[in-house]
């Protein structure tokens, strides 16, 4: 005879209970219905479980020793429980996250600060990629979400845009142009100018720009960050033309920042993979995120 789950759950309560009427009350069955599954139990292992003893069982040695296992088992049974109640309550777990370095120095730190405290028991990984490995890791299903520059154009990634901005133009406090309203593509001319790195997106489309419109800057800095443009020119450094989103520098007081003309769309978002369920965990960071999330505008001076 095989045995099964229902002949397992009579023996551990019997065992607790040490009689066959206790364990028929707690499994709500009748007394003959645990007796027979003590029965066949006993059959299923073949050796013997129990001595009778004027109508009482007994347990062997065998019979404790088995036990003993059983409850090993269930106490692993109701970790699993509780551990599956714990992340369906959100009270355990952990979320990877990738983003592109801009975003782990600006808006990120924000968004995980308003989340842990909504959520303490949650354990977040923050790590800084540039935005094609941060979506590789994303695909390769070792990160959970990544936050990177759009548009993205992989049918294996769904994608929650935030709402789009413009790019703009930033300049030291004290220079020449920022007496100006707007920077009108034609002022970069001849200018100090730093760069994003050749390889980012945003970089194609400007140095495109700049070409159709027949205008040369001298490009003295590349960098690889908006963050780290921003503060190089805070520094003097030169001038910079970059999406706006997140950088948190609206109010630095040795940056101006002025719209940039002709209008440069940019926009960010998070990916995660298309073929797998999101966790709960993730919905709810993407949530956070959205409500967190306040595209810092150019202030018109």
């Amino acid at each position: 005879m095989r045995m099964n789950l229902r002949q397992i759950e009579a023996f551990r309560a019997f065992m607790i209970t040490g009689t066959v009427s206790k364990a028929a009350e707690i499994m709500h069955v009748t007394q003959p219905a645990v007796t027979r599954l003590l029965s066949d139990f006993e059959d299923s292992v073949s050796f013997k479980l129990f001595e009778r003893d004027r109508r009482r069982l007994v347990p062997t040695n065998d019979c404790n020793a088995l036990y003993r296992e059983v409850e090993r088992t269930y106490v692993g049974l109701d970790h699993i429980r509780h551990t599956a109640e714990s992340i369906g309550e959100m009270r355990t777990g952990r979320l990877n996250i990738a983003a592109m370095p801009i975003f782990t120095t600006t808006f990120l730190p924000n968004v995980i600060s308003s989340f842990v405290k909504q959520f303490p028991d949650i354990t977040i990984s923050l790590w800084n990629w540039p935005r094609e490995q941060a979506i590789e890791w994303v695909l390769s299903q070792q990160h959970d979400l990544a936050f990177v520059t759009l548009p993205i154009n992989d049918e294996a990634l769904s994608v929650k845009s935030f709402p789009a901005d413009d790019a703009v133009c930033m300049l030291p406090k004290h220079h020449h142009l920022a007496g100006k309203d707007e920077i009108e593509i034609h002022d970069l001319h001849g200018e100090n100018f730093i760069s994003l790195s050749p390889g980012i997106h945003f970089r194609h489309k400007l140095d495109n720009l700049l070409q159709e419109h027949g205008v040369k800057v001298r490009n003295r800095i590349e960098v690889s960050s908006a963050y780290t443009a921003s503060m190089l020119v805070a520094k003097g450094a030169g001038i910079s033309v970059v999406g706006f989103q997140g950088l948190g520098v609206n109010d630095h007081p040795d940056i101006a920042i002025r719209p940039f003309h002709p209008r440069i769309p940019y926009s960010i978002g998070i990916v995660f993979p298309k073929q797998h369920s999101m966790s709960k965990i993730s919905q709810q960071f993407i949530e956070v995120a959205l409500q967190t999330y306040n595209p810092m505008r150019t202030p018109q001076v």
